[in-house]
């Protein structure tokens, strides 16, 4: 009985010693974070345009400046499995009438 016990507990511990060499090969989904930023979309927004023509081609920004609330920031983050962390970034500022007055595109860069 006693060994039978034994040899229970010793074949689960050799089984999750195996099974832990495996944290490598199981699966590691891809990690999005943010606005995605179309590479068309981005691009196709234009100085003069107002906040609700960027609103339809973005969509939500992910923040917005706490100290200008004309500042949208669109940032993307990317890590694909096992891979090196990529970030985008898209800054819109409006002027007072809210027409897009300058844009600051960041392309991907790996952090």
């Amino acid at each position: 009985m006693r060994n039978k016990f034994i040899f229970r507990i010793s074949l689960i511990v050799i089984a999750m010693s195996l099974l832990s060499g495996c944290n490598q090969i199981l699966y590691k989904p891809d990690l999005n974070q943010g606005n995605y930023l179309a590479e068309g979309a981005a691009k196709s927004v234009t100085e003069g345009m107002t906040q609700e023509q960027v609103l339809y081609l973005l969509g939500s920004p992910i923040t917005t400046d706490v100290f200008d609330k004309s500042r949208w920031i669109y940032i993307f983050r990317q890590q694909p499995s096992r891979e090196a962390l990529r970030q985008e970034k898209l800054i819109v500022t409006f002027d007072s009438e809210g027409l897009v007055s300058s844009l600051k595109y960041e392309p991907v860069t790996e952090l």
